[in-house]
């Protein structure tokens, strides 16, 4: 605790401030970490568990909702990678268009994978925020996938997009920009195998 390796401060409304320091890690079975409240006379021991919650990362205190959508308010999604096409609202009826065959109704079983996890688009965590981001270090200065969702038109009658870049590998996921934010997130795999789809995924399997 000469050199605590990092320190809470916690400020209350009569302006002083309560300075938690915490220590090395105790080496005994129940493991924990020594710890002081600053120029105070005891050291006592906090479990791991609870020190780890106290050390956060600021990106941790990031809302990790990205988006919430309603599956109505969706009028299409629009796939742009090596193989581009769209998934289109028609009449009632989802159907895959411009590719280089004809439209043709997309398989509903496939559809509900692939539109679920769009509805409320969560990260895994932050990667990088802020304006001074290389975007080529997480494969973002050239997308290998972008996911554009429009949305019909509202109460201000203006047309809302959505869009979905797609970058580098990541811990099983993958890196992605959100709406052109400065900011990097990582995507689960659940969600990048929603967005990495085909126009032969929605052909009808019956």
């Amino acid at each position: 605790l000469d050199k605590p390796a990092f320190k809470i401060t916690v400020t209350a409304k009569d302006a002083k401030p309560h300075v938690l320091e915490i220590g090395k890690r105790v080496e005994s079975p129940d493991g924990g970490r020594y710890a002081r409240l600053k120029d105070g006379d005891a050291v006592f021991v906090l479990s791991d568990k609870f020190a780890g919650q106290l050390r956060k990362d600021p990106f941790d205190l990031l809302d990790k909702n990205l988006w919430t959508l309603n599956a109505n308010a969706i009028q299409r999604i629009r796939y742009q990678g090596s193989a581009p096409f769209v998934l289109e609202a028609k009449n009632g009826l989802w159907q895959v268009v411009e590719t280089a065959m004809p439209a043709f109704n997309a398989d509903q079983q496939m559809l509900k994978s692939a539109v679920g996890p769009l509805l409320q688009l969560r990260a895994e965590k932050f990667a990088a925020f802020g304006g001074k981001i290389d975007w080529t270090k997480f494969g973002l200065d050239k997308p290998g996938v972008t996911v554009t969702v429009t949305l019909k038109p509202g109460e201000t009658d203006k047309t809302i997009e959505h869009v979905v870049e797609l970058g580098k590998e990541a811990d099983g996921g993958r890196y992605a920009r959100i709406d052109k934010k400065d900011a990097v997130v990582q995507l689960d795999a659940e969600i990048i195998q929603a967005l990495e789809r085909t126009h032969l995924d929605f052909a009808d399997r019956s």
